[in-house]
């Protein structure tokens, strides 16, 4: 009776997991790629985000580049985008993605010509068509000097007037950092303002998602004490409303 509980407990396993799996298909290139991000569209292809790498003597990730490409259903890519700065050495992330609220377009939020975590940061921002891939409109933004740890883009979403609101860091490094929020036309694709909100003093603060209900946003986030003993290891999280 147990061997024959067995058997049939391993044939409803085997056929739950036939069922859940619809699809499973392996896509890449001669390089390294990192999916971060997946939206579906309603006919049923999905756009994926994330970056591609090669790796160096000591299989150290360098010369990332940002990834985004559509897949049908089947499994087969519609279009695929690699694109990023052109200097060896740096280094291009995206960091969210979304799909424009009138399904014609992909936004893309992240950092670019990155040397290293803290060295060299551009927050960026993209516009690709969602048929071709084609980017329209992109914008690099820096706010602080070369020699600093730069800027960075952690979210994006769109609120109902059809502009962007991409939240990240400014000066984003440990104890200098500050939370930072920008308001971005959707026509011109230009920065409209930015605000640098230090949430406590000396700590270091950064803000990582955003949503949008309508015209209002909601913004999740952390402060860092790095005073703190030992250092970097008490957050706190961070969650506010804010109309653009």
């Amino acid at each position: 009776m147990k061997s024959k509980i067995i058997t049939i407990c391993a044939a409803i396993l085997c056929s739950y997991s036939l069922q859940a799996q619809h699809a499973h298909y392996y896509i890449g290139t001669p390089r390294n790629e990192v999916g971060k991000i997946v939206k579906t569209l309603n006919d049923g292809s999905s756009i994926i985000a994330g970056y591609i790498y090669d790796l160096d003597t000591n299989g150290d990730p360098i010369n990332a580049d940002n990834l985004c490409f559509r897949v049908a259903a089947n499994g087969s890519i519609m279009w695929q985008k690699e694109w990023g700065t052109s200097s060896v050495g740096d280094n291009d992330f995206i960091r969210d993605m979304i799909i424009t609220n009138d399904g014609q377009y992909v936004i893309c939020a992240g950092v670019a010509a990155s040397v290293s975590l803290y060295n060299g940061n551009y927050a960026a921002l993209y516009k690709l068509d969602i048929n071709t891939g084609t980017i329209v409109n992109q914008l690099f933004m820096r706010k602080t000097p070369l020699n600093s740890a730069g800027e960075v883009f952690n979210g994006v979403c769109e609120t109902s007037h059809g502009d962007f609101v991409v939240v990240g860091g400014t000066n984003a490094q440990p104890t200098t950092a500050d939370a930072m929020g920008s308001l971005i036309d959707g026509n011109t694709f230009t920065d409209v303002y930015d605000v640098a909100i230090p949430l406590s003093d000396s700590n270091s603060d950064a803000f990582t998602s955003v949503l949008a209900d309508g015209n209002t946003v909601y913004i999740a986030g952390y402060d860092l004490d790095g005073a703190a003993t030992p250092p970097t290891t008490l957050y706190d999280q961070v969650i506010m409303g804010f109309d653009p």
